[in-house]
């Protein structure tokens, strides 16, 4: 608590504070712009309070200008305590809070890749890393940044983002596990919720801004918050050394515990240190992450003394191929990705990593055979590629070659490791050969085990109508709508579905649920629309 002395006529000092005025200003109207009954809900000594009243009320113009200002100065100081006193203890809670308001805001403003291959092969080797050491509070998301920046961030709440510049550069995916297992070390340490804590300039309400501006910047920063980014790159955050230290230690323990050779972080610190240099889209890793050489010294000593033993390279497998795929989910910079690819080819005919992103960048230019021929090249190297035969499927569909689709995608299908495109073209496929039965068991066991699916429900429909069963078309209509939000063309088939489907039927108690549902919203809409029509 501040308190107040007064010392003599007019002057006043302040204990435990730095700022003490003595100089006399000649009285004036000072007193018209301060209303000291603004004062009253102000958490202070009831003596100060009544001290203020007393000068303005008895003193009049004797009341000096410096000792208002004194007074004013000391009550901005309890309104607004955060500027100048570190945060209380940041919970976990808080961790959590601040962590998924910056994710949801990144998603949100498409700076994430949404590639669900690309996800899951970072996530795999996060999660192997996270058996590793003690346990931690936070669900842990990790996420791919969609920029050719060298960089990777931790925030709060268990949050792990990697550039898509840095997985290219990697080497392999010892050293891109290592970086995960840096950051993870920085989450469990609660690193950032201790910066926070002692910051006098950062709040929590400012917190997810302050990260945004620190690790990712630009207008990728501006984007995700409302936060002043002039202001933010003034309240600089950054791991101090021992941070760094510690992060290391952890990861380190994480990484050859996983498995994975230790010699890969140093290897991969000096790698981002020689690309530095073209990262400046985004603020650099080392703005962040300081002490290099110091890093690069205690990481060596540590793999001389307690990790001698070298580890795995590769656990999970596939990094070409992920590296493959990022370049893939580039729209802008195709025709260069295909000179990237032909001078991999050039170098080595029997990179099949290069022969499929040459084939698939080949069909998006127009080049279908040429395309074609790739992936048939790339095929006889590796025959039961799924990613290679679900394209060259999705190639021959388009070609209106159907029956070499089909034959593709279901050996693609049989090999295991398909996804949603791999089923959608097939029934496509059988669906263009007006095999319907066979298109609609392949949709259903894509609506099934991807139900986020919605166009599946459409081509559902259109089978259904071509096969004359109208309740069933009419009925997954109704579902397409729904899903795409346009309530009343879906109430439109619901209804109808429900004098067509067998009373007793599942799909017919299901109708029950959806008309009730979109009844109400669309009543709930109307009032809506009225309460605001009479009020403009």
């Amino acid at each position: 608590m501040h308190y107040i002395t007064i010392q003599g006529k007019g002057r006043m000092v302040l204990k435990n504070t730095t700022l003490v005025i003595i100089t006399f200003f000649t009285p004036g109207h000072i007193r018209r712009a301060v209303n000291p009954d603004r004062l009253r809900g102000i958490s202070a000594p009831l003596s100060v309070l009544s001290f203020i009243r007393y000068q303005f009320l008895m003193a009049g113009p004797r009341f000096s200008i410096a000792t208002c200002l004194l007074c004013l100065i000391f009550f901005i100081t309890l309104m607004f305590p955060l500027a100048e006193k570190s945060n209380a203890a940041v919970t976990i809670q808080d961790e959590k809070k601040i962590g998924k308001e910056l994710y949801d805001k990144l998603k949100k403003n498409n700076f994430l890749i949404e590639d669900d291959r690309i996800t899951e092969y970072v996530t795999r080797i996060g999660n192997i890393l996270l058996k590793q050491g003690r346990s931690s509070p936070f669900d842990f998301t990790f996420s791919v940044v969609k920029s050719s920046g060298i960089n990777a961030f931790a925030t709060p709440g268990g949050y792990v983002y990697v550039y898509a510049g840095l997985i290219k550069v990697a080497e392999d995916e010892c050293q891109l596990a290592g970086v995960l297992a840096h950051e993870i070390a920085h989450v469990k340490a609660r690193h950032i919720a201790k910066i926070i804590e002692k910051s006098k300039k950062i709040s929590l309400a400012t917190a997810a801004a302050i990260l945004a501006g620190a690790f990712i910047g630009g207008d990728a920063a501006a984007a995700v918050s409302s936060f002043s980014m002039a202001a933010a790159s003034t309240l600089q955050l950054k791991y101090s050394r021992k941070h760094e230290e510690e992060a290391d230690t952890f990861g380190m323990g994480y990484l050859v515990a996983a498995g994975y050779d230790g010699q890969a972080m140093p290897e991969f610190l000096s790698i981002m240190r020689r690309y530095d240099y073209y990262s400046s889209a985004v603020p650099s890793y080392f703005l962040t992450h300081p002490g290099t050489n110091e890093r690069l010294t205690y990481l060596d000593q540590l793999l001389h003394t307690k990790y001698t033993e070298r580890g795995e390279r590769c656990i999970v497998g596939s990094f070409d191929r992920i590296k493959t795929l990022l370049v893939l989910t580039e729209k802008n910079n195709i025709l260069s990705n295909i000179r990237l690819f032909e001078d991999v080819i050039s170098s080595n005919p029997h990179d099949v990593d290069a022969l499929y992103g040459l084939a698939v960048l080949q069909n998006r230019v127009g080049e279908s055979d040429k395309s074609i021929t790739t992936f048939q090249k790339a095929l006889t190297i590796t025959p039961d590629d799924a990613d290679i035969l679900k394209d060259l499927g999705i190639t021959y569909f388009h070609r209106g070659k159907t029956k070499r689709a089909i034959e593709t995608l279901r050996h693609a299908y049989a090999i295991g490791t398909y996804d949603c495109d791999t089923l959608y073209y097939l029934g496509r496929s059988f669906e263009a050969r007006k095999n319907y039965d066979a298109a609609l068991s392949v949709y259903k066991i894509l609506h099934t085990e991807y139900p986020d699916h919605t166009d599946v429900l459409y081509n559902m429909a259109m089978c259904y109508g071509k096969m004359n069963h109208t309740g069933e078309s009419h009925y997954y209509f109704g579902r397409f709508f729904h899903k795409k939000g346009k309530r009343k063309s879906a109430l439109f088939h619901y209804r109808a579905a429900r004098s067509a489907l067998p009373q007793n039927s599942q799909q017919a108690q299901d109708l029950e649920t959806h008309i009730d549902t979109l009844t109400k919203a669309e009543k709930d809409k109307k009032r809506t629309d009225s309460q605001k029509y009479l009020i403009n």
